[in-house]
Parts: structure tokens; sequence; C-alpha cells
């Protein structure tokens, strides 16, 4: 009985050890997510990602495609994969539902389809959208914030 006690006071003594040392390393995370935070909080780098997020927006009504009609057919191993792709797809449906048919399939791994895409890709649109990213000087300062970002 008495060398179970002693396993006992070791196990015991093991686990306070654990966390210990894991409310140690949440206590060093703190200034971390504090600095972070702070970062992301600057009006400077807020502005930043507005306009990051507006050029993109802008590269994407560029690339929108003219015409598109098409059907896929498509399916994982895992069901609850399947329906996590479908969801995420179905948050599109107004750009694409009138034109192309979406086929989950619960039970086998396949992607089959056939799709059809019109419209226009140049070069010229990416350019446009680096220049705006470029003269943009909130971009510029969050850039060279970022590299020198250490947490």
């Amino acid at each position: 009985m008495a060398g179970a006690d002693s396993l006992e006071k070791a196990e015991c003594k093991k686990g306070i050890r654990k966390c210990e040392k894991r409310f140690a390393a949440e206590k060093r995370n703190v200034p971390r997510k504090e600095k972070l935070i702070e970062f992301l909080a600057d009006e400077i780098h807020q502005n930043a990602f507005v306009k990051l997020k507006e050029e993109l927006m802008r590269l994407l009504r560029f690339l929108k495609p003219k015409y598109l009609s098409g059907y896929v057919r498509f399916g994982f191993e895992d069901p609850s994969l399947t329906g996590k792709v479908l969801a995420w797809l179905s948050m599109f449906y107004g750009m694409y539902g009138e034109h192309l048919i979406l086929q989950p399939d619960f039970q086998e791994k396949v992607l089959e389809g056939e799709l059809h895409v019109r419209g226009k890709v140049r070069a010229s649109y990416f350019l446009i959208v680096l220049f705006h990213i470029w003269r943009s000087k909130e971009i510029r300062t969050t850039y060279q914030h970022v590299r020198k970002f250490k947490l």
C-alpha cells in the first residue's frame, strides 16, 4: 500500500509541474498578444488593411468571368469535409447560382464535371492593382512595420 501512495504522489507532482509550465508559457504569451493587438489597432495599419481589401476587390471585379456555366460533382472520403466545402461554396451562390450546378457526393471521393468560362485576364489588371498598392503610403508603412515586427 505504501508503494501505491508514493506512486500517486509522484504522479501528482508531475501534474503540478505540467500545470506550472503551462501557466508560465501562457504568462509569457500575454505580452505577445497585447503587442499584436496594439499593432492591429493602430490607425495606419487599419487603413492599410482597408485599402488592401479594396484593391483585392478591384482585382476580383477585373477577373470576374463574363460567361460561366457548368456542372461539378465533388466529394471527399470524410462526409463532414464535403459538407464544410459545400458550406464555403454556398457563400458564393449568388455569384454562380444560375450558371453552375454543384452536386456534393457524401458517399465517395470524387471530382468530376464540366466547366465553361469566358473572360479576360490581362497583365494590365495586375499592374493597376500593384500600382495602387505601391502608391499607398499606409500599405508601404504597414509592410515596413510587419517586416520589423517581432513578438
